[in-house]
């Protein structure tokens, strides 16, 4: 377990084994941690004792970062995988724009849908979806994943049952709007 300042490390974007969420991360001498609990400035006893715990049980090796106003723990993680520029092209889409071509003459295919007997009006097929992205988007099938998964996550659409993030499957989708 190290203890550092805040200003020694590299925040970036991460995203985490196969998923395709991209969550905030950081580096620190080329390893890439997720973050944990945050303790205020108080209780820095505290977070060292669970820093220092989760190392000695070889659960996680952690950071404590310190900060002006806090200390947070950070776990490494070998599965995490940084975002680079390149894959930046995600971060960068506008998604109003986005909608409103998906939602267009040529966008994604809206109609009523049936799965075992229970009828779902106005949505969409995920993996219809990730291929209308990656063809209007120009993008690589899991960076269409993530612009799908930024949907989800800024309210644009989500699954007609709400138990799925956004995957290249045959699930529905609707927009929120047409709830």
């Amino acid at each position: 377990m190290f203890i550092i300042n805040s200003r020694e490390i590299e925040y970036c974007s991460v995203t985490k084994g196969k998923d395709t969420q991209i969550i905030q991360g950081a580096s620190y001498q080329d390893k890439l941690f997720y973050p944990g609990e945050v303790y205020s400035k108080e209780n820095k006893q505290i977070a060292i004792n669970k820093g220092r715990k989760l190392s000695l049980e070889g659960k996680s090796l952690c950071l404590l970062v310190e900060s002006q106003n806090c200390i947070s723990l950070w776990h490494h993680d070998k599965s995490l995988t940084k975002i680079t520029k390149k894959d930046d092209i995600v971060a960068s889409v506008n998604l109003a724009v986005l909608v409103r071509a998906m939602r267009d003459i040529g966008g994604v295919k809206i109609m009523d849908r049936q799965h075992r007997l229970r009828k779902y009006s106005r949505c969409f097929i995920g993996s219809e979806a990730v291929n209308w992205i990656m063809k209007y988007l120009k993008v690589s099938e899991p960076e269409a994943v993530r612009v799908g998964q930024r949907l989800v996550n800024e309210k644009y659409i989500h699954h007609v049952t709400n138990n799925h993030d956004f995957k290249n499957e045959h699930l529905f989708y609707r927009f929120y709007w047409d709830d």
